[in-house]
């Protein structure tokens, strides 16, 4: 099963002509516990940044967060998406650093191979920042920072940069699980002018 947030006219958004808008949302990503979220029609020439927020991200299992292109409304997994991240982990009171270079087909993950169980009140958090992804003279990079809970005391922080090998033209985002489907958690988009 799947969901899709449409909101391609973005001028609901931008009162004021504010240069930082929010051009979609998903105020309840568990809702019919759907196997992925997409954003459509969201990158576009009218905004060169772009920053993803996920809150409270829980799925039905142990499972972890994949973030993928879209081009018109079809996910890119043609080719690899390569990432370098840094993760931190550990319980309350101890910290061991992990470093993580690697590539999938099936999207950047901004905890690494790091999964959050379901169930636990610590869940899932996730910012990432898109450059210029509607631009395809260069490949699709991002950078991203996020946690979750892998256990009953296993707390991970992970932050990291990769890039989508391919030049597209990107003009969305599909958000999902490598298995299961969501449980809970809310995504928020929004696009940064330059000019």
């Amino acid at each position: 099963s799947s969901s899709t947030i449409l909101y391609g006219d973005n001028t609901w958004a931008a009162a004021g002509g504010s240069d930082y808008v929010r051009l979609a949302t998903i105020a309840d990503a568990g809702s019919g516990t759907p196997a992925y979220w997409d954003m459509t029609s969201v990158f576009s020439s009218t905004y060169k940044f772009y920053k993803l927020y996920g809150d409270s991200l829980t799925s039905n299992g142990t499972n972890k967060i994949q973030v993928s292109f879209l081009v018109g409304g079809t996910e890119q997994t043609a080719s690899d998406y390569y990432r370098k991240s840094l993760i931190g982990y550990g319980n309350q009171g101890t910290f061991s650093l992990q470093y993580e270079p690697g590539n999938t087909t099936a999207g950047f993950v901004p905890v690494g191979n790091w999964k959050n169980d379901s169930g636990d009140l610590y869940k899932s958090n996730v910012e990432m920042t898109f450059f210029n992804p509607n631009d395809n003279s260069a490949y699709n990079e991002a950078f991203w920072y996020g946690n979750a809970n892998q256990g009953t005391s296993e707390m991970v922080s992970g932050s990291g940069a990769g890039y989508y090998s391919a030049a597209i033209a990107a003009t969305g985002l599909r958000l999902k699980y490598d298995s299961g489907t969501w449980l809970t958690g809310s995504w928020n988009l929004y696009g940064m002018k330059t000019s």
